[in-house]
């Protein structure tokens, strides 16, 4: 299997491989996330790597997302702050970095 990330929405356009073979039974992986950015297009897919079936799909992700740059943070959060996806009542303190 080969996991695909597109950052327009269309893989067949543009899809990069992100991970090449992965094992599919009962496995984990660990992929380095996009850096090309896009903006509620993203779109992953997952295929089958054969190159007897080059057309026939796993599937796509169903929701679109964001890759968004990068934050790059200097005194805060601490080394041992939990932080949660989704949490809006922490502050970024120090120097930061931005998208370009």
């Amino acid at each position: 299997m080969q996991i695909v990330y597109s950052p327009t929405g269309n893989p067949d356009a543009d899809g990069v491989v992100i991970k090449d073979n992965v094992v599919t039974h009962e496995s984990s992986t660990t992929i380095t996330a996009p850096s090309a950015l896009c903006f509620q297009d993203g779109v992953i897919r997952v295929r089958d790597k054969d190159t007897g079936f080059p057309t026939l799909l796993y599937g796509d992700s169903t929701e679109s997302f964001s890759v968004l740059g990068r934050v790059v943070y200097g005194a805060s959060p601490d080394l041992d702050d939990d932080w949660y996806i989704g949490e809006t009542i922490r502050l970024l303190r120090g120097p930061h970095t931005v998208p370009k």
